[in-house]
């Protein structure tokens, strides 16, 4: 085995390296062992980056305690040993199942095959699934009568195994979060998801692997030099204290947030060294963006080749006469966070959605306790129902079957609900009362809502560039929910009279987005937005929110609460009259006679139950139009 110590390999250049190294010597694996905390940047950064190569490079994780994704990296290693694998030293230490086990044939189950739901099931108990009322998550199997859920560690969706008998008569795969069925399928095959703990992962590298190490600020991965496996062909560490080590040609680029200057300054420094400049964006805003600011900086040279791909850190070589810029770093400097796609709501619908202490509303005896499930023997024969508990510790016993009777409880965070009596006749007027209150608000709102579409207001039409380039900068996937919602926002603001619209949703459903985007909207319109929230505590994470999300654009952001000094506020209440801030963040302060917008354009009130008579007055006093 031989060792290169190399030195001139920053973040970015060093994932640049390693596709350039595995595409020109071909090993059979390459692993590259980076620290926990890097671990994601380099995902970004081989992703980002591979497209660039005309050989498909496979990029996968190997981590240290996800026993699924473990061993479904395992799996494919064993039977596809290519590609570029990221891991750390702590995982590539851990015990895991020996190459035997995972070569064994996996659980396979197709159609037509002879093996009833309850064998199935004890299978796979043996090869280390969980049994689960539902499959919600990979390694979790379900059994209801006929009918087997399954969801293997290596496939995107479970699979649902229909019995006639013993036979499996139909496989298809099917959405876990609303139950939808999609394709059918002709077999399965189930990983086993247990590790005996028994191995290493370097049990299962092929001859002629290459050992990348990336611990720079020490000696690096001291504890994985001293058994290395036959297989590791060649070792390479990123030593650049060691001054004999192999210099690879590469050299950080510095980009200063939000400083454009700085970033023409290396586009042209770049070319006048004669380097191929690429610049890469997390998505076509930031690719229109970067496009137009090149545009305004009057740029007569080159152009350079943008390339879609979200490459965190910068780097050039003078040698390949290369250099790659990250469009996040100009804008942003911040990572995109991904998280799995969610592909549609659903109401609750299962027993799965609530646990016992949770409270529910039965539709005729109104709001109890659930108490969980409890089986009941009439005669010889046995069954399960729902227990609820009522006022005065009475108990109702729902059968399973009618489950659709029972509904999931929801009112205001942190106050708990009475519970109600099993006396049908108090619900009933309560249920009356709501109705007709219901009723009266109904009338009263149509009636305001017919003569504010009798009013003209401001019509916001048509998307700006900067507009599509902030939603394009959203770094999480949009709920159809979420996507809905800001669309009736932007209709309604394109709307030519004033526009009033409730957004409800729980925490951490995205209604945050939806204002910014609607401020975002008015703001550079040329109007100004006051954003109304009950606390100051929530006043600074929604300062926090708007701020980063609008950063890399021309618009002011403040905030005003009472705990500012004297001086602060009456600067913060110049500005806003005199219309220099254009999105203002504030608690009741916002409130107060003293403060003046210059053009208010719109008012974003954040949950407008916590307001009193006083401050809802002047909010009337505000919105006429």
């Amino acid at each position: 085995m031989k060792r290169i110590n190399y030195t001139g390999l920053s973040s970015g250049a060093s994932s640049y390296f390693l596709l350039e190294q595995y595409a020109r010597h071909l090993p059979s694996c390459m692993i590259a062992v980076v620290k926990s905390s890097e671990l994601s940047s380099w995902q970004h950064n081989l992703q980002a980056l591979a497209p660039l190569f005309p050989l498909l490079i496979p990029v996968q994780i190997f981590p240290h305690q996800d026993v699924f994704e473990r061993v479904t990296v395992l799996s494919r290693l064993a039977q596809n040993p290519r590609g570029i694998i990221l891991s750390t030293a702590e995982a590539l230490q851990e015990k895991t199942a020996p190459a035997a086990h995972i070569h064994a044939p996996a659980l396979t189950f197709a159609v037509g095959s002879t093996c009833g739901p309850e064998h199935v099931g004890e299978k796979l108990v043996a090869a280390g699934y969980s049994r689960e009322e539902f499959v919600e998550e990979k390694g979790h199997f379900a059994r209801r009568g006929e009918i087997v859920d399954l969801w293997p560690p290596d496939q995107d969706m479970p699979c649902r195994m229909v019995f006639n008998g013993n036979v499996i008569e139909s496989l298809r795969n099917f959405d876990s979060a609303t139950q939808r069925s999609y394709q059918f399928v002709d077999a399965i095959a189930a990983l086993p998801v247990v590790e005996e703990k028994t191995a290493t992962f370097f049990e299962y590298l092929p001859d002629k692997s290459i050992l990348y190490i990336d611990y720079q600020d020490h000696d690096p991965g001291s504890v994985l030099l001293r058994e290395l496996p036959p297989a590791i062909d060649s070792l390479w560490v990123n030593a650049p204290l060691d001054p004999s080590a192999l210099d690879a040609g590469f050299e950080a680029v510095a980009l200063p947030r939000g400083q454009y200057a700085a970033f023409i300054e290396e586009v042209k420094r770049a070319a006048a060294l004669n380097m191929a400049v690429t610049i890469c964006c997390a998505h076509e805003g930031e690719k229109e963006r970067l496009e137009e600011v090149l545009y305004d900086s009057r740029w007569n040279g080159s152009a350079p080749r943008f390339h879609i791909g979200n490459l965190e850190n910068s780097f050039a070589s003078r040698s390949r006469a290369q250099c790659f810029l990250s469009g996040q770093e100009v804008l942003y400097k911040r990572r995109i966070v991904q998280f799995p796609v969610f592909k549609e709501g659903r109401r609750l619908e299962g027993l799965w959605e609530i646990a016992a202490g949770d409270y529910v509303v039965h539709e005729r005896y109104g709001i109890g306790r659930y108490q969980g499930l409890k089986r009941i023997a009439r005669g010889d024969q046995e069954s399960e129902y729902l227990c609820l508990e009522y006022k005065n510790s009475d108990k109702l016993y729902v059968p399973v079957n009618d489950f659709g009777v029972v509904k999931k409880y929801i009112g205001l965070e942190g106050v708990r609900p009475k519970l109600h009596g099993l006396d049908t006749a108090a619900w009933e007027r309560m249920k009356q009362r709501a109705k007709k209150s219901a009723e009266d608000m109904a009338e009263e709102l149509l009636k305001l809502y017919a003569a504010r579409q009798q009013q003209s207001g401001v019509s916001y039409t048509g998307e700006t560039p900067w507009e599509r380039e902030l939603a394009d900068s959203f770094p999480y996937q949009e709920t159809p929910d979420q996507a809905r919602a800001i669309e009736e926002v932007m209709q309604g603001l394109r709307a030519p009279y004033p526009m009033e619209r409730l957004v409800c949703g729980d925490v951490g459903y995205g209604k945050t987005e939806v204002a910014i985007r609607a401020a975002f909207k008015v703001a550079v319109s040329g109007k100004q937005v006051a954003v109304l929230v009950p606390t100051t505590v929530l006043a600074e994470q929604h300062y926090s929110s708007f701020s980063d999300r609008l950063s890399p654009f021309p618009v002011r952001v403040e905030f005003l609460n009472r705990f500012q000094t004297t001086s602060e506020q009456k600067e913060v209440i110049q500005r806003l009259h005199e219309g220099t801030v254009d999105i203002v963040i504030g608690t009741h302060r916002l409130l107060q006679n003293d403060v003046v917008f210059k053009d208010l354009g719109l008012l974003i009130v954040d949950e407008e139950h916590r307001f009193g008579v006083k401050q809802k007055e002047r909010i009337k006093q505000l919105k006429k139009n």
